[in-house]
């Protein structure tokens, strides 16, 4: 004899709903119809929600990646600046006391750690001030790369930030919409293949299993 098994996935809960939906112009015995409206609106609702989840996860995907491109951008342009300024020093173009002005080390001529995206935003603030303030003395601004580029970087990234941000707590959101309706999902479909058993209780086991698959209730080996 098979038992029933209630669906235990998403997917399975839709497809559940999907197929009783799909039965209710037939239904002769009338379980179905009673439930016709219940049963569609919980369809429309959790379909939604589902496709909604992936929609969001696709974006976050893809902002992901657009994050990481300008991330690794933003980090080149501040890394090619530091070199560029560095490489004025040691020419002797520029007095070695201008690293002050972007709070470097006077002398030393390293590449701070920019690895972490926090990091990485501050020397880019670093950059845009220390910049301002050496071409009011020097009038020579760097320009491979020029300090416009790197801010505009910036901003592209701040973008996107806010943007993962916002897909983030509709994703939360969304994750908890499906709980609840995935709970009254879970309640429907018990109860109505309850019903649809319940209207075959005279027959044997085998008969009344065959016939209330017939109306969408699952039953395993």
């Amino acid at each position: 004899m098979g038992y029933r098994r209630l669906p235990t996935t998403d997917r399975a809960r839709y497809l559940a709903l999907e197929r009783m939906s799909n039965i209710i112009s037939s239904d002769e015995l009338g379980v179905l119809l009673n439930k016709e409206k219940e049963l569609m609106t919980l369809l429309d609702e959790f379909g939604n929600l589902l496709e909604k989840r992936e929609r969001l996860a696709e974006q976050k995907k893809n902002t992901n990646r657009t994050k990481s491109i300008l991330t690794t951008k933003l980090r080149l342009y501040v890394s090619h600046y530091l070199q560029v300024l560095n490489f004025s020093i040691d020419r002797g173009e520029m007095d070695k006391m201008v690293r002050k002005l972007y709070g470097l080390q006077v002398n030393m001529g390293n590449i701070p750690e920019l690895s972490n995206i926090e990091h990485l935003m501050t020397w880019v603030e670093k950059i845009i001030n220390g910049e301002e303030k050496r071409v009011l003395t020097d009038k020579m601004p760097i320009s491979h790369p020029n300090v416009k580029k790197i801010e505009g970087q910036k901003e592209q990234l701040i973008v996107q930030q806010q943007e993962l941000l916002t897909i983030e707590n509709e994703i939360k959101i969304n994750k908890q919409k499906i709980v609840d309706t995935r709970f009254l999902v879970d309640q429907f479909i018990k109860q109505a293949w309850n019903d649809i058993e319940a209207k075959f209780s005279n027959e044997t086991n085998a008969v009344k299993q065959q016939k209330a698959a017939r109306y969408g209730v699952v039953y395993v080996n």
